[in-house]
């Protein structure tokens, strides 16, 4: 079965050694990355509205972002394979359909239940996005020109997390949380005009690329050349993904239990969050592109975030300033390490294979995001403190800094 030549490609007049003039290709990179943690950090940081107004207790506030990461989790090697054999258009287009309908059937919710289908949706969309935008990145950017554009795609994620923390929190005060996100929907529908401009071929696989994917039926086993040299990585992505998740959900929840500060200050949090993320991947970025050797930067990411984890449980019961300086902190290695790694993961297998190898990563990492917040949410409702929830993720981040020792991927090209 030869993929076919995609039906859209060549955005923005990015070229395959990286020097697109347009920003239609970014653009479209950021808002495929953005639409679903939108709706998954959006929820959680209106979660003191949602608790009051719609009666959900910390467990559920936690079991949504889960549920969603669990969607994604089952669904992203599915994408990997469907991205590596079909146009990327076709694929990008039902992302952002499912997006959209997300945040439809989420502004609609009555309850914790019919929240649940919302967070399904975007889940579909979350599981989906690593793995197009990774094969668009391929198609267009040389190894060592992929930092700083993987930098900007994987910033899209924390773009969502700041919009979410500021339009959010802002309409929930003013009681209109639900027409917020329905204006929202407007971004996976800018992603959806995005994907209909007319494109080029730049996005074609090559023929070596066809050829190895020709003629291999599907199979729901994860080839060895995929699955063996990540490894190491698959254990660091999980552990990650379960400590750095917890943290992002509850941050907000826990600004305003321990502060006694507002709605909107409390969503600020989620925003401070988003807008050092997004100056932390584009800066990790332009490092990464001058390291071949993955290992180091992956242990100062994993060390870095134990510390924020640290500095944001002793400082967030002291001031709201405090806070805010220890989630800048935190939230400058919590938020990279995805970029390293996905650097890592797109020059670990033959280009061929570069869907399922992202698919595969992002499976752990929604595994580890589907078990992190409602384990957190356990602890702080068992114990009726945050002092547990955050020792757990201080020792998850510490456990990964070990990890990467014996890892044996470089950042280069795979024939």
């Amino acid at each position: 079965m030869n993929r076919p030549q995609p039906d859209v490609g060549h955005v923005g007049g990015a070229t395959d050694d990286g020097d697109g003039s347009g920003l239609s290709f970014p653009l479209l990179l950021v808002l495929a990355m953005a639409v679903g943690p939108y709706l998954q950090l959006g929820l959680t940081a209106i979660a003191p509205v949602l608790r009051e107004e719609l009666g959900l207790s910390r467990t559920e506030v936690g079991a949504l972002p889960a549920v969603l990461s669990m969607v994604a989790c089952l669904t992203a090697w599915s994408w990997g394979r469907w991205i590596d054999r079909a146009s990327a258009g076709r694929v990008a287009t039902a992302l952002f359909v499912a997006s959209t309908a997300g945040f439809v059937v989420a502004a609609l919710a009555p309850g914790f239940v019919w929240l649940l289908p919302a967070v399904m949706l975007a889940g579909v969309a979350m599981g989906g996005s690593n793995p197009v935008t990774n094969d668009l990145i391929m198609s267009r950017y040389a190894v060592g020109r992929r930092g700083v554009i993987m930098g900007i795609k994987q910033s899209g994620v924390n773009v969502g997390i700041l919009l979410a923390g500021l339009v959010l929190p802002l309409a929930a005060a003013a009681g209109r949380w639900r027409e917020a996100l329905l204006v929202s929907a407007v971004l996976p529908l800018g992603g959806l005009l995005l994907v209909w401009r007319p494109w080029g071929t730049g996005g074609a696989p090559s023929a070596q690329q066809v050829a190895d994917v020709a003629g291999s039926p599907p199979s729901p086993r994860m080839p060895d050349e995929v699955r063996d040299p990540l490894r190491l990585l698959l254990a660091y992505t999980g552990i990650m993904g379960a400590a750095v998740s917890s943290g992002s959900t509850y941050a907000p929840l826990f600004a305003f239990e321990s502060l006694d500060i507002g709605t909107g200050a409390a969503g600020l949090v989620t925003a401070v969050l988003g807008g050092v993320g997004v100056v932390a991947r584009l800066s990790w970025g332009r490092v990464a592109d001058r390291h071949t050797d993955p290992r180091r930067l992956l242990q100062v990411m994993a060390f870095g975030t134990a510390v924020g984890g640290v500095l944001v449980a002793v400082l967030g019961t002291i001031s709201y300033p405090l806070l805010l300086l220890a989630l800048v902190v935190y939230a400058s290695f919590s938020s990279a390490w995805v970029v390293v790694a996905m650097l890592t993961t797109t020059s670990a297998v033959p280009s061929a294979r570069s869907g399922q190898a992202t698919g595969l990563v992002m499976m752990l990492f929604y595994a580890g995001y589907m078990v992190g917040p409602v384990s957190f949410g356990w602890l702080v409702d068992t114990f009726n403190t945050y002092t547990p929830a955050f020792g757990a993720l201080v020792m998850m981040a510490l456990v990964a800094t070990v990890v990467p020792r014996r890892m044996q991927l470089r950042i280069q090209e795979v024939p």
